[in-house]
């Protein structure tokens, strides 16, 4: 029985074995068409470091100079590699293994074994982490809360303060002094309640705005707890009131302004901003002043309660122009002024040699040297009277400036009224302003 089946198998054993063969190729090749070898670059795998207590002390501390990430090439049939990304690998040091020049071997093994198994490592990018060790410096850093992403039409504020304010960094001086506050950003991206709670990683950026590696830092705590209030916006008038300038004797104010804007962008919740029609700048200074200001003024202080200034610019600078000013003197004949209003058949009686004499106060040099007897606009109102008879009665004009110094002055003028069909003997009927 034997040697039947031994006779079955050698018969023919040439073209059985050409026939495995054949196979196996058929195989081989069907095997890598469907799914072929493949060379993959991933990079960004972060180095993690390991015993680094055996390096560094509270007064020192290991700073790498070489790359804190490595990129590898690995090769593998594409099924088992085409989906792998750097979170599947990990790269460390181990300060164990540190030379006496402060290198370190750089690993990297696949996190999964069923993947370290499948996948050839063929090359890494930093095979040894080189550095030095570094005196340790402590620097208060304050923390500054940052808000991304915030919806069109609000406005993102702390509600409180948030857990932390600043805190005391420990690390290379080089490091600390690169960076002035750390950095809690907060992305509110998608966020529709009015409160949002969030617990928020600490980062630092350089004066250019590039992040801070803070591997070799020491920071007490990573995250701050912070609960961030999103208020809508309303563009809010503003109103200059300068009237507690007060100006020196001899000036007066002759134009103020706001010198960038006329409006601004307030953020409070809906019922406060329901109630702010215009916010009020009131312009005080305690000195007398007789020449121009420009000075800046915080909006905040103007606002109530619960409201912010929703703009980078935080500040409103207001603009007052001063001037000196002159008195100038004036003698008019009673005749040149205008009547008005006298009712009829009443006259005034005019006499070429009755005069008026006052002075218009507060003029700017322009208005001084432009204002004459004929623009003084000069009139009397006459509407009281009913009866001839002499009368007592206020200059007025209608140039507000003259007016101005007339009221305060109370210029007045004596005129005699008399019918325009009557004898204009003095006396006329008799009748005076006291009914005399």
């Amino acid at each position: 029985m034997k040697d039947k089946l031994k006779a079955m198998f050698l018969r023919n054993i040439g073209m059985k074995l050409v026939s495995i063969a054949i196979a196996l190729v058929i195989w081989i090749t069907i095997i890598n068409l469907s799914d072929p070898k493949m060379t993959k670059t991933i990079s960004g795998i972060s180095i993690e470091q390991r015993n680094v207590d055996q390096v560094q002390s509270e007064s020192r501390t290991y700073v790498s100079d070489s790359e804190k990430t490595v990129t590898i090439r690995i090769n593998g049939v594409r099924s088992k590699i085409e989906n792998l990304t750097a979170s599947d690998f990990l790269a460390y040091v181990d300060f164990r293994e540190m030379s006496s020049v402060y290198a370190v071997p750089v690993h990297v093994d696949a996190k999964d074994r069923t993947v370290k198994g499948d996948v050839e490592i063929v090359r890494q990018s930093v095979t040894m982490m080189t550095g030095k060790i570094v005196e340790n410096y402590t620097r208060r850093k304050m923390i500054v809360v940052r808000f991304l992403n915030v919806p069109d039409g609000y406005y993102a504020v702390l509600d409180g303060e948030q857990d932390v304010k600043s805190e005391d960094l420990t690390g290379p001086l080089k490091t600390l002094d690169s960076f002035e506050n750390l950095i809690a950003e907060v992305d509110v991206h998608g966020s529709t309640s009015d409160i949002i709670q969030k617990d928020v990683e600490l980062t630092a950026f350089d004066k250019e705005g590039n992040p801070v590696d803070l591997t070799d830092v020491r920071i007490p705590i990573d995250t701050i707890k912070v609960n961030v209030l999103l208020l809508p916006i309303k563009s809010v008038p503003i109103e200059l009131d300068i009237s507690g300038v007060t100006t020196k004797d001899g000036h007066r104010v002759i134009r103020s302004k706001c010198s960038w804007t006329n409006s601004v962008n307030i953020a409070a919740r809906q019922e406060i901003l329901d109630s702010l029609d215009s916010l009020s700048i009131r312009y005080t200074k305690r000195d007398l002043i007789s020449e121009y200001e420009d000075n800046d003024f915080s909006i905040a202080r103007y606002l109530p309660d619960g409201a912010y200034v929703a703009s980078d610019i935080k500040t409103i600078s207001v603009y007052i122009a001063v001037e000196p000013t002159a008195d100038k003197r004036f003698t008019i004949k009673v005749s040149d002024i205008q009547t008005m209003y006298l009712k009829d058949p009443l006259i005034l009686k005019k006499d070429d040699a009755d005069t008026v004499s006052f002075a218009v106060h507060d003029l700017l040099k322009d208005e001084a040297d432009k204002l004459t007897e004929i623009n003084l606009n000069l009139y009397l109102d006459l509407s009281v009277i009913t009866a001839p008879g002499r009368y007592t009665v206020d200059l007025k004009s209608w140039k507000d400036v003259v007016e101005k110094s007339l009221r305060e002055d109370d210029v007045k003028v004596n005129i005699y009224v008399v019918n325009d069909e009557s004898d204009t003997t003095e006396g006329g009927n008799g009748n005076d302003s006291n009914g005399n």
